[in-house]
């Protein structure tokens, strides 16, 4: 058995999923496997993995329908044999020492740990103005755990980049299939509550190639606000909103007045596009600081937007993997 089993969810990105799997096969660490779920994509996948089966242990396995990223973990995890699972997004390039980072942390831990890697910007990545506002809101939140400013909670468990015991996962229940956003952090909070710790390893670095349209970036925005609604009626105990409503009273001073000043339904689109508008603009021009600001205005108003529409409750998690 191995002792590691790196988990890929896929959906068309067959040169991404192609550069990922070559960024494997160059770990420092060898006793691990690789489950690849390809989650119905238009043109199989497995002439790419099919690429590397003779430099990594290799499982593909695809869905007739696609079913989402949880529903694709889940089965990666249900696959895999290692003691461990290691979570990686198929547009994230790992460095050789991933793993051996990764294991180190784990190797020490005297409870049950999820170790958290950052999803890093490549030198080499020419991103959009909204991936770049994305790449560098996470690199503050590493900035500051790194740092000892905070520490990383459930908050932070991302995906993306993420290694932690595979009976931890199985123990909490799994993803939540019916989610589609923000399972990582669902699930993490189960697993707090199931007693799992979280710790950020800023070695175990996962370069990070994201592209989306402003379109999906802004629906992301709104998604993550109607999620915070239900996970707050689900878990009531963590007090998701009392941390959520504290964090938007720190904002910019400027950024709090320009949300009062587009509370109007009918003007808040304008804004939003305002800003993202000029937030792109910004961003060509080469103003990080201006598109910053302006992004993140267009950003936390879709997101509220998001945050009044709600939802249904989350669907309760009842079996175990």
């Amino acid at each position: 058995m191995p002792l590691i089993s790196v988990v890929i969810p896929t959906r068309n990105r067959p040169e991404g999923l192609r550069a990922n799997l070559r960024a494997l096969a160059t770990q420092t660490v060898h006793d691990f496997e690789v489950v690849v779920v390809d989650d119905a994509s238009d043109t199989s996948v497995q002439p790419i993995t099919d690429e590397f089966a003779g430099s990594i242990d290799l499982t593909l396995l695809t869905s007739e329908r696609q079913r989402g990223p949880s529903a694709a973990r889940n089965r990666g995890v249900e696959r895999a044999q290692g003691r461990y699972v290691a979570f990686i997004d198929d547009d994230v390039r790992a460095v050789p020492r991933w793993l051996d980072e990764h294991l180190k942390v784990q190797g020490a831990a005297t409870r049950s740990l999820a170790t958290i890697g950052p999803l890093a910007a490549p030198r080499d990545w020419r991103p959009e103005a909204w991936t770049w506002w994305e790449a560098d809101t996470l690199q503050r939140q590493y900035r500051q755990m790194e740092q000892g400013v905070v520490k990383a909670t459930w908050r932070q468990f991302h995906t993306g980049n993420a290694f932690l015991e595979r009976d931890a996962i199985r123990d909490a229940g799994g993803f939540n299939e019916a989610l589609l956003r923000a399972e990582d952090i669902e699930l993490a909070a189960r697993m707090y509550q199931n007693g799992v710790r979280f710790q950020f390893v800023p070695q175990a670095i996962g370069w990070h190639y994201s592209s989306r349209s402003r379109t999906a970036w802004l629906a992301v925005a709104r998604s993550y606000g109607r999620f915070d609604r239900q996970f707050d009626s689900a878990y009531p105990n963590l007090r998701w909103l009392e941390l959520v409503q504290a964090e938007l009273s720190r904002r910019h001073p400027l950024l709090r007045v320009f949300r009062r000043l587009t509370a109007n339904q009918a003007v808040r689109p304008l804004a939003i596009s305002f800003a993202a508008n000029a937030g792109a603009v910004a961003h060509a021009l080469g103003m990080r600081k201006v598109t910053r600001g302006a992004l993140s205005a267009a950003y936390e108003l879709e997101y509220l937007a998001g945050l009044a529409e709600g939802g249904t409750a989350l669907a309760p998690v009842h079996e175990r993997l």
